[in-house]
């Protein structure tokens, strides 16, 4: 089972870490009513896409919710 952790929008950038692919999390992201978004690990990456380079803007259904994919981290990045 992939768990999740919610952050804060400025999470990553705090820890000086750009996207890859995509974007990371803005204002937007946390509004109430806003759709769900996530940056996948990638582990997630290779089970909830099988490690396509095309997941930017995909929506998945994770914790039974719609959820579109922003960004992904590498497990190279994972140990930065």
């Amino acid at each position: 089972m992939m768990q999740s952790t919610p952050v804060s929008v400025d999470f990553l950038s705090s820890l000086g870490i750009p996207a890859v692919l995509g974007r990371t999390f803005v204002a937007a992201d946390a509004r109430p009513g806003a759709s769900p978004t996530l940056v996948l690990s990638d582990v997630g990456w290779h089970r909830f896409v099988d490690g396509g380079m095309d997941v930017i803007g995909k929506t998945i259904y994770f914790e039974g919710a719609a959820t579109t994919i922003i960004d992904w981290r590498s497990a190279q990045v994972a140990r930065d």
